[in-house]
């Protein structure tokens, strides 16, 4: 899916409904299968990822995420299987309601990347990112993972700001890095949204030591666009559904 992101990103259009047609088919197929929660939160992220990181870089970057894929699991062969903790079931929509907030999560990342078209974002992918990752049909989560991704970021690059900055030995840059991983792999379960942090700082480090002369544009960019992406998850995830639940009352 980074590569289909990476691939269509050329083009606006074919991207912007791409986009449109991936997000509305996860979130169906999300109540209906449970390979769909699968589709909705790590295919169609990596969707929308792979739309920052257009041809030849695109490729590589596939390639390379092919390659942490195989590694990793090898690597999890080496510990023996044991039973998995049963997960709470995910709160289950009638069909109108599943079909009107795919219809809003489609919609508000294509706005989003739509939006990125317009003002030549460096980084076609972040704003829509910030959607569906955020983007909940309950408006409590979708409030608690808005305001997490916000805060997150904010602190992740700012934290790659001031590593950037003090340039460590390399020896000591590493040790941050394999301490950054392992801080997103203790942290992903956790009830709070601090996962944006990890990643904040991944990549804003990667672009601060390659080309440290666009750190300080890259790090408004990244904020900026999660704050878009953000605003839109609220504006059509929770005040599009609330003018539309009044006008069915007053209809009644």
């Amino acid at each position: 899916m980074f590569l289909l992101g990476s691939a269509v990103s050329q083009i606006p259009l074919v991207a912007i409904f791409a986009l449109f047609g991936v997000a509305y088919g996860a979130a169906m197929l999300a109540s209906k299968r449970p390979i769909g929660r699968v589709v909705l939160g790590l295919m169609l992220p990596a969707l929308v990822v792979g739309l920052s990181s257009a041809g030849a870089i695109g490729l590589i970057t596939s390639l390379f995420l092919l390659a942490g894929s195989l590694w990793a699991t090898a690597v999890t062969m080496l510990w023996p299987e044991r039973s998995a903790g049963v997960d709470q079931p995910a709160p289950t929509l009638d069909g109108h309601r599943t079909q009107v907030y795919a219809l809003l999560l489609a919609s508000a990342a294509s706005l989003a990347l739509l939006l990125g078209y317009a003002f030549d974002f460096s980084h076609l992918g972040w704003a829509p990112a910030a959607v569906v990752l955020v983007m909940r049909p309950q408006p409590d989560l979708l409030t608690s993972r808005g305001v997490g991704r916000v805060l997150a970021t904010s602190a992740g690059v700012l934290f790659a700001w001031l590593v950037v900055r003090y340039q460590p030995a390399d020896l000591l840059l590493a040790v941050v890095i394999v301490g950054v991983v392992a801080a997103i792999v203790a942290t992903r379960t956790s009830r709070w949204y601090v996962t944006s942090a990890g990643t904040g700082i991944l990549v804003m480090l990667l672009i601060g030591l390659s080309a440290p002369d666009e750190l300080s544009y890259a790090l408004f960019e990244r904020f900026g666009e999660t704050l878009l992406g953000v605003a839109l998850a609220y504006a059509f995830g929770v005040v599009v559904p609330f003018v539309l639940n009044q006008r069915a009352q007053d209809g009644t």
